[in-house]
Formats: structure tokens, C-alpha cells, sequence
């Protein structure tokens, strides 16, 4: 039987020192945001279920979703200042694919 070599294409990621936000102890009651960097065309449709989901069936008390834009690297100072004024709005956030 041939030898077959497998390649993991991922590098070790080094420990960032930071600690993770804290987790709420519950739905019930929150609001919810999503962001949604419009990379993933499908993220607008699965953020309207997923919001929809959780204000009927876990009680979250509103849904978000804060759409970026690809080009927010190109505007990094008005893209925080979104970002600060959008995270007052919401007690968790959904970051779709996260890239």
C-alpha cells in the first residue's frame, strides 16, 4: 500500500494574552447584532432567519445587523467609530464567517 502524505494547510496561531469577552448567561431579553462584511452574499438571507429565530423562540428582544461593506479597510478611523456606536446598541454580536 502507497505511503500518502496529508498537508494541513494552517499555521499554529500564537496566544494573544487577550481574554474573550464574557458570555451572557442567557438570550432572553438581549439584542442581538450581526455583521455582516458583505463578502458572503448569502449572510443578509441567514442573518434575516437567524434574527427571526431568536425573537421567536429564544426571546431576544431585537435584532441589528450592522453591514460593513468590503471596502471598511479602506476607511479603518469611520469604520470603528461605527463599530463603537453600533456595539452600544447590541449586549452580543453574530460575526458571520468572520473574515
Amino acid at each position: 500500500m502507497p505511503e500518502i502524505d496529508i498537508l494541513l494547510p494552517h499555521g499554529e496561531v500564537p496566544p494573544s494574552g487577550k481574554s474573550l469577552a464574557p458570555r451572557p448567561d442567557g438570550l432572553r431579553g438581549r439584542r442581538v447584532g450581526f455583521l455582516d462584511n458583505e463578502l458572503w452574499r448569502s449572510m443578509g438571507i441567514l442573518s434575516d432567519e437567524l434574527g427571526r429565530l431568536l425573537v421567536a423562540e429564544h426571546g431576544v428582544a431585537s435584532v441589528d445587523v450592522l453591514c460593513s461593506g468590503p471596502a471598511h479597510g479602506s476607511h479603518p478611523d469611520d469604520y470603528r467609530e461605527r463599530l463603537e456606536q453600533w456595539s452600544a446598541k447590541v449586549d452580543a454580536v453574530v460575526s458571520g464567517l468572520g473574515n
